[in-house]
């Protein structure tokens, strides 16, 4: 799961494809409401999520908190 939240947010710093980059989140969003990274990877994930400025980050942003509780 760690190396899925990576790829994802590694594709997604440099996608320059707005087709590719619409599906990456896609699946960043699916994958946020099944999957919580570890710890450490939590908090970058996190602030990836809240300074996108892209609106399915903060529905992965809040997918991922609905998921901890």
């Amino acid at each position: 799961k760690e190396e899925l939240y990576c790829q994802l947010i590694k594709q997604l710093t440099f996608c320059p494809d707005l087709k590719i980059e619409t599906r990456i989140w896609e699946l960043l969003w699916l994958l946020t409401g099944v999957l919580v990274p570890g710890k450490v990877l939590l908090h970058h994930a996190t602030l990836f999520l809240r300074s996108s400025s892209n609106p399915t980050a903060l529905e992965c942003y809040n997918r991922i908190q609905k998921i901890q509780k």
